[in-house]
């Protein structure tokens, strides 16, 4: 696999967009440039008409981003009617909901909530997203489906579902994953990712009940993924912002980075001009990046170097160990000691890429050793090192 063609993989799990230019006689400064962009000078410059941030990703100037305006109102799903909560001002949890952008262009997202009824139970099996974004001649669509399976461990409540002729009530917490597509050719998703989240479900009144959703660890973005503009198009973003926090027992130290969905969008993430930033930024909390990290590697030209000088067996099994620790909430907050120390995850990801890479014999054991200093009690090797590192 080619160096280039691995990074935008990567990428693609981080929801980081990074292009590069695959001529290899222009000039360093211009290997790297992002969508939408021209190289002027041996440096990066946004194309006429477009803004934002020329290394990571320049967007049209008037070009629509979906914002979601908080109106709830009562559907009816099998003759049964139901409200929504909204989190934050984009997460629906009624059955079925349109909802249409400001500005120009038109973003319509329809949400449906499927159940199974069991024994006289009913379970959320799956909710279904639709983002339809319709901007001058353009039209692209992009499906997020989150599939649930019901906790069943003693730190969660037991859900309890009443069934009652006029209504039925929820309570409990679900864990939840996410996956998404997009059906519009030759974009990819960007955003299939693994979350969890525990979702209570509230009477309000004899036939309506509402949804609060935590979530935990990382981002849910709602945007396809192209490298080749004009093709790339904008979207929403779910912006992680505040905490609650439920109980994960196979790290007693602390519990994980769990919060509420937030909305953002396409410009306020596009001020972030390196990987490694962009990595911690956007996959782990969205949040501000502050203090700088320190004495960590953080530019794409140190990555693409350590991954020039790895096998092809060697790429591979990096990306897997990369999208294993992303998907590991309670893992990535144990590591990382809460926002203030996320440079230490990037510093962890690099020590296990050398080791990996066969440039640093000593990789992994450091790695163990940032973790031993996090988790109390913590196995040697940690279960998320022992498919990578020899013992």
């Amino acid at each position: 696999m080619k160096v280039t063609s691995l990074l935008v993989y990567l990428a693609s799990l981080i929801f980081v967009t990074i292009a590069f230019d695959r001529n290899n006689t222009e000039s360093q400064e211009c290997q790297i440039c992002g969508c939408n962009t021209n190289c002027v000078d041996n440096v990066c410059q946004c194309k006429e008409g477009h803004e934002g941030d020329p290394i990571f990703m320049c967007f049209e100037k008037n070009a629509t981003e979906c914002s979601i305006r908080n109106d709830p109102r009562v559907d009816v799903f099998y003759n049964r009617h139901y409200s929504e909560k909204l989190i934050g001002d984009v997460l629906a949890a009624d059955f079925i909901t349109d909802r249409k952008a400001e500005g120009d262009g038109q973003c319509y997202v329809k949400v449906w909530t499927y159940l199974n009824r069991i024994k006289g139970k009913m379970y959320v099996t799956e909710v279904q997203i639709n983002l339809t974004q319709v901007s001058g001649d353009k039209r692209s669509t992009l499906v997020m489906k989150i599939v649930a399976s019901i906790i069943e461990t003693a730190n969660y409540s037991s859900p309890n579902v009443y069934v009652f002729d006029a209504y039925y009530l929820f309570e409990g917490a679900f864990v939840y994953w996410f996956q998404s597509r997009s059906d519009t050719p030759f974009i990819m998703s960007r955003n299939i990712r693994t979350a969890f989240c525990e979702l209570d479900f509230i009477r309000i009144r004899p036939n309506i009940f509402k949804v609060e959703a935590y979530c935990c660890g990382v981002v849910i973005g709602i945007r396809p993924y192209n490298p080749k503009p004009p093709q790339a198009t904008p979207g929403f973003f779910i912006n992680i912002n505040s905490s609650y926090n439920p109980v994960f027992p196979e790290y007693p130290v602390a519990p994980p980075l769990c919060l509420y969905g937030h909305q953002t969008n396409v410009s306020n993430i596009t001020g972030f001009s390196n990987y490694l930033d962009s990595l911690i930024y956007l996959a782990l909390t969205n949040s501000d990046v502050s203090p700088p990290f320190g004495n960590t590697p953080s530019n794409l030209a140190y990555l693409r170097g350590i991954l020039k000088a790895c096998s092809t067996e060697g790429k591979q099994s990096f990306i897997s160990f990369f999208q294993d620790v992303l998907n590991d909430p309670p893992f990535v907050y144990s590591i990382s000691n809460n926002v203030p120390g996320l440079y230490e995850l990037v510093n962890f990801l690099l020590l296990v890429l050398k080791d990996i890479c066969g440039l640093d014999a000593n990789g992994c054991s450091q790695a163990q050793a940032l973790i031993n200093a996090r988790v109390p009690n913590a196995t040697d090797p940690a279960p998320i090192l022992q498919p990578y590192c020899a013992p």
